[in-house]
């Protein structure tokens, strides 16, 4: 049986209202943006932002979020070998076993809702409109730009990079506890806008007191967030939100795959020692893994290899987590095909990248087990090198989520150790060792993803405290002239400058304070 949840999160932040109060800059006159086209409601010069971490630029030295400028390298943040920070212990308890706690017994979807059905069944029945829900459209979105962004930039950021997750992981992700619940007013403003979709699991008996454990939460398009919000946000929040990259599709969430995949990274992120951070599937595609053979093996399908998740190690190991609910021979072979030719050309040690297949087929399911999994991993590696540490049989591993996970929701000693079995080469093995005897090849930077993913408000927010500005362009950046010192500028009226200006919060890229500065 899962633990009952708590009423309190004890290693959530206890928030209060000032803690959302960012200082209010004002916003555009909404009248003169309420007849304009959708492109004009983007922020200017959006191509510039296309790429703000350097992904697409980046040389052979690293494959991910390489090529940085000299700030961003001399930012300070977590270097490899360096200890993440943590939160209380069993946070993971607190929250609703996606696997284990019934959540899925009418297959692998959840019952979505949008705020246009919503209208729609109210407007042709006597049905009252929830607490907090905004039936104008128009209304909403006015509302939206009026508030501080904060807590919707880090709601959006979370979906933007994950995709689909429960209300109780967006709790977790951001440290928000007011979001695990679906009536609380930020979590309607962007469901009353359209920007955001909510989900219950079906049952036949609906218990009103598990309704909120059962409610996911997804995004329905990245480019909508940037045409509800205009110029109200500035480009800083944007960046937090999605990185400046709102131009990919949203494509290939499945609701039970991504919500699992998420709590494999939330349990990393929270109790592995080894856990530096944790990267959405956003943030793990191939085109960013591999941006030099991209082109060669993905051939003409757009996204060929997209990971559900990336678990950064201490020392640079990256594991690429794959979520296997069922395996279509074909395309389940045609998978690790690329990924074993990726992984030829590209050497451990440039890299950093192993892949596990983490099984988890639903108990309804006939049509996949455990055993035909890792079977079927077997074959598809069988014609590829498995001696080395460069070759995929030594790279590319298998395991069961039962192995890892308890249903009493324990995490075993082999998640500890981030264990698999590698099928091709007949042995299992540790990736935390494998972590610890890692080095990266000389000249290689594989600590750029703990630098720049501080800045995503969908990173975990134990692993982004602390201020990120350096790692965004300030407008004093920008334009070269640089902030005010006491040096060289008066303030009229008010006399000398007589400390560094601080930017305004909303100019800011900050993570949660610690506990001590609440």
């Amino acid at each position: 049986m899962t633990p009952a949840l708590q009423p309190e999160w004890d290693g959530l932040p206890d928030l209060d209202d000032d803690d959302q109060q960012d200082s209010q800059a004002l916003l555009p006159d909404l009248d003169e943006l309420e007849d304009a086209e959708d492109d004009e409601l983007l922020l200017p010069d959006l191509d510039d932002l296309d790429d703000p971490m350097g992904a697409g630029t980046a040389p052979a030295s690293d494959p991910l979020y390489a090529g940085a400028p000299d700030y961003l390298r001399s930012a300070s943040g977590l270097r490899l070998g360096e200890q993440a920070p943590k939160p209380a212990t069993g946070q993971h308890q607190r929250r609703l076993d996606p696997y284990y706690a019934g959540m899925w017994e009418r297959g692998s979807h959840v019952a979505w809702d949008s705020a246009q059905s919503l209208r729609d069944r109210c407007d042709a029945s006597s049905i009252a409109y929830p607490e907090g829900f905004r039936p104008d459209s128009k209304a909403a979105i006015t509302h939206l730009r009026s508030q501080p962004a904060k807590l919707y930039v880090a709601m959006l950021s979370v979906l933007d990079s994950w995709g689909i997750v429960t209300a109780q992981q967006m709790a977790a992700f951001t440290g928000y506890r007011q979001l695990a619940s679906p009536s609380d007013q930020v979590v309607m403003d962007l469901f009353s806008a359209g920007l955001i979709q909510i989900g219950r699991m079906q049952y036949a008996f609906n218990m009103e007191e598990l309704a909120d454990q059962h409610t996911a939460y997804r995004l329905v398009s990245r480019r909508a967030i940037r045409r509800v919000f205009g110029r109200s946000w500035t480009s800083a929040e944007y960046l937090q939100c999605d990185g400046g990259q709102f131009r990919w599709p949203m494509t290939g969430y499945l609701d039970r795959h991504n919500i699992l995949a998420a709590e494999v990274a939330l349990r990393a992120a929270e109790s592995l020692s080894a856990c530096s951070t944790v990267l959405g599937e956003k943030w793990c595609n191939g085109q960013m893994m591999f941006p030099e053979d991209y082109a060669t093996i993905s051939g003409r399908e757009r996204n060929p290899i997209r990971p559900d998740a990336a678990i950064m190690l201490r020392n640079g190991l990256r594991v690429l987590v794959e979520l296997q609910a069922s395996a279509s021979a074909e395309s389940f072979n045609k998978k690790i095909q690329r990924y074993a030719t990726m992984m030829m050309n590209k050497p451990l040690d440039e890299t950093g990248l192993v892949v596990v297949f983490v099984s988890a087929p639903a108990k309804t399911s006939t049509a996949a087990s455990h055993e035909y999994l890792q079977r079927h991993l077997y074959h598809a590696l069988k014609n590829w090198p498995a001696r080395g540490e460069d070759s995929p049989g030594q790279r590319i591993g298998f395991a069961k989520w039962e192995d890892w996970f308890t249903p009493t929701g324990e995490l075993t000693e082999s998640f500890h150790d981030l264990n698999v079995v590698l099928p091709a080469a007949s042995r299992v093995s540790s990736l935390v060792e494998m972590d610890g005897d890692f080095t990266p090849h000389t000249g290689v930077d594989l600590s750029a993803p703990l630098r720049t993913a501080p800045v995503l408000a969908g990173t975990p927010w134990w692993l982004r405290q602390g201020d990120h500005t350096p790692l965004i362009s300030a407008p004093s950046a920008v334009t070269g002239y640089g902030s005010p010192t006491p040096e060289k500028h008066l303030v009229m009226d008010s006399g000398a400058i007589r400390s560094r200006v601080r930017l305004p919060a909303r100019l800011r890229a900050e993570g949660r304070k610690t506990s001590g500065q609440d």
